[in-house]
């Protein structure tokens, strides 16, 4: 059997029909709308108001049994955020209006390219003339397109207990929901007219109603802190806390302390910093080295250090909050700042008082597209020629008139969705099998690898705050501890994804080299590098069985489909920033030829040059931060792994499959998928090993 030949069994076949049945019947309700649109726990009105959002609070208490809770909704599209604080908003009267105006300029833009690409014209005051949403999605079809991404207002929930712990909810608002609301169109007639104008919602502006928390909290989702944040409360109490204002050497002070540089960044400007931070003027009397070393030292103070809030003064978490998202012209306000905004806050509020004028140089031109080669892969481990065989099969397949998220993600959960629409019907299918695939042809991994076009914005800082209680021993002072997460990103959003005719079904040797297939790299290892190398991955045993009791029919082990969680922005799959972006904006030089010539396992030895700056800006990105593609609403997409025994035997070894995953925020209720699934040996003996005897342990 041919590498690329899928699999025709009865069993397949149903399975694939069963998914279709079960996605696309919620697609062809006639149910036509009310005035307002439920999208997860938010109710969304249009509004009168162009380019803005206006939000409303429907319970200003802010209270869930008893807790008071603080928080920021952040606003975002086309790169421009938004943020407002809950309690600004309670102040106000329960109401507070963002609006868009660069955000807006982008999106007209880049929707102006995907649509020039089939050779139509989109305006903003009035869509796609001549064409309806049907023949703009069969015109798309033809030019080998499968989905597209669209104008999002991208709405992102950002909540903190009284505890510290945060929890979140994202909802995305586009075209499809205004026709949905004002217009009262179904499903399918508002999915095809947002096609035909897909600026319809930023033209007429939107209403967003924020329920109570007790109808809030069942979408919300606790957002744990990577391990290194987890350790830095005991960080502080070795250091010692003696009595308020300690400050162990920051000049730039968010509150009444600071562990100066927890994180272990180099004192010296980086060359990634000289390289970016562009000095426009600066006063005779001062050096470019003066410039540099304040303005990085404002970086580690601002957020490479640990802050302590003196209770006395500050007695609620929302009032640290507050300060942070407030002092230093808001240098220190969590979210997405651009890093242009960063040096000027730099330049003006923070290192200097505006006698130094900066700007940051993009590791890219903005707008720039570049193809990430999106892979799903199966590995093979340490099998011998005498083991009795099996097949692994992944099956990948969306279907047209859904639509999903995707965007840049903080443990696992995406912060700042943008919606893709899919406009057609694709399946595609990976099958491994120890015989003769691993014995006789030498295949360790196969790959289904489908080519994402993405559209570079601008750098960003991405800042998340985690807090704590500190008491020092031996004055009685009580604090808050304030830990930053901040990673300088290369900020990008999908805008599209190839067609079925595009993807890649390849199948490669131990060292990544191709051995057969279609729309293939000649090594797998570029991609891999791509799409893993600055994540660190979360393993999780998925199957664990003695090869004697796997079934001798299509066992699924492990599968996704949108219905499984009523979490709306549950993510699905994701991979790690892409590589090549990353190395660009933080000077690091890899070794092409190395990485195309070294197993898969081995590409970070490739790395060639990485001031100790950039080391550890890496280290921080690759436990926190992602690309992932999540459900939204109308989700179609669906992937399942399963496994055959192929033998009638049931003498074997141990067969356990890893699968590797995104860090895991609390309470998702899925698994999302990293890049791969590894299937391996555990144990052995006649009969094959059980999982629990002694040598076949678990993993």
């Amino acid at each position: 059997m041919s590498f690329n030949h899928l699999m025709k069994s009865s069993v397949i076949v149903l399975i694939a029909a069963l998914l279709i049945t079960a996605l696309i019947i919620p697609l062809s309700s006639d149910n036509r709308s009310p005035s307002s649109l439920k999208i997860g726990p938010l109710v969304v009105e249009a509004s009168s108001e162009p380019k803005c959002v206006e939000l409303v609070l429907a319970d200003r208490s802010l209270e869930l049994n008893g807790a008071r809770y603080s928080g920021v909704v952040e606003l975002e599209l086309g790169g421009e955020t938004r943020s407002v604080m809950l309690d600004k908003i309670v102040k106000d009267g329960g109401v507070a209006r963002v609006c868009f105006e660069k955000g807006v300029e982008r999106e007209i833009e880049s929707v102006r390219r995907v649509y020039q690409s089939i050779g139509l014209n989109v305006a903003f005051d009035k869509g796609v003339e001549g064409l309806d949403g049907r023949a703009i999605a069969e015109r798309f079809r033809l030019h080998g397109i499968s989905a597209i991404g669209v104008p999002t207002v991208s709405i992102n929930l950002w909540l903190l207990d009284g505890n510290g712990t945060i929890y979140a909810s994202t909802a995305s608002v586009s075209s499809l929901h205004h026709y949905m609301l004002v217009k009262g169109l179904s499903y399918t007639a508002a999915f095809e007219e947002s096609l035909r104008d897909p600026f319809a919602h930023l033209r007429s502006g939107l209403k967003v109603l924020i329920p109570s928390l007790k109808d809030l909290f069942p979408y919300l989702v606790r957002i744990d802190p990577p391990e290194f944040v987890k350790k830095a409360p005991g960080e502080v109490s070795i250091q010692g806390v003696a009595g308020s204002h300690v400050n162990t050497g920051c000049t730039f002070l968010l509150g009444d302390g600071c562990l100066f540089n927890y994180l272990n960044y180099p004192a010296q400007p980086p060359g990634f910093w000289r390289d970016r931070v562009r000095i426009v003027a600066k006063p005779s009397g001062v050096t470019d080295d003066q410039v540099y070393g304040q303005t990085w030292k404002a970086f580690i103070d601002l957020y490479g250090s640990i802050h302590l809030f003196d209770k006395s003064r500050y007695p609620t978490l929302e009032s640290v909050r507050n300060r942070l998202n407030t002092v230093y012209a808001s240098a220190a306000r969590e979210g997405l700042q651009s890093m242009d905004e960063v040096v000027s806050k730099f330049a003006n509020n923070v290192a200097f008082t505006g006698s130094v004028v900066l700007e940051w140089s993009p590791s890219m031109v903005p707008g720039s597209i570049f193809e990430f080669k999106k892979p799903f892969v199966i590995s093979l481990g340490a099998f011998t020629a005498s083991d009795p065989s099996f097949t692994v099969s992944f099956i990948y397949s969306h279907f047209t008139a859904g639509y999903m998220g995707s965007g840049v993600a903080y443990m696992g959960y995406v912060r700042y969705l943008r919606e893709y629409y899919w406009v057609s019907t694709d399946m595609a299918q990976i099958r491994l099998s120890l015989v003769p695939n691993y014995v006789n042809e030498g295949v360790r991994y196969a790959a289904l690898v489908i080519p994402v076009f993405m559209e570079y914005v601008e750098d960003k800082l991405m800042l998340t705050w985690h807090f704590s209680e500190l008491t020092d021993s031996s004055t009685g002072v009580s604090y808050w501890v304030a830990r930053p997460v901040a990673v300088v990103i290369p900020y990008y959003k999908i805008l599209l994804i190839s067609s079925r005719s595009q993807w890649g079904i390849c199948y490669y040797n131990a060292d990544g080299g191709l051995v057969a297939g279609n729309n293939c790299a000649t090594s797998l290892n570029s991609i891999l590098y791509n799409a893993t190398s600055y994540l660190v991955p979360d393993t999780r045993i998925v199957y664990f069985q003695n090869y004697g009791e796997i079934p001798t029919y299509p066992y699924t082990v492990d599968y996704y489909n949108a219905s499984r969680t009523n979490i709306v922005n549950i993510v699905a799959d994701g991979a790690g920033l892409f590589a090549e972006a990353v190395n660009s904006l933080l000077g690091i030089v890899v070794d092409a030829a190395c990485i195309a010539s070294s197993p898969p396992d081995l590409l970070s030895a490739c790395q060639l040059v990485a001031d100790n700056a950039a080391r550890k800006m890496v280290e921080v990105l690759s436990q926190s931060t992602s690309f992932a593609f999540s459900s939204t609403g109308f989700n179609t997409v669906s992937f399942m792994l399963t496994i055959t025994r192929d033998s009638v035997s049931t003498t074997g070894p141990g067969i356990a499959i890893e699968k590797y995953s995104l860090f895991m925020t609390g309470g998702q209720g899925f698994t999302p998928l990293y890049v791969r699934y590894h299937v391996y040996p555990v144990g052995g003996g006649a009969g094959g090993c059980l999982p629990g005897d002694p040598g076949c342990e678990a993993p």
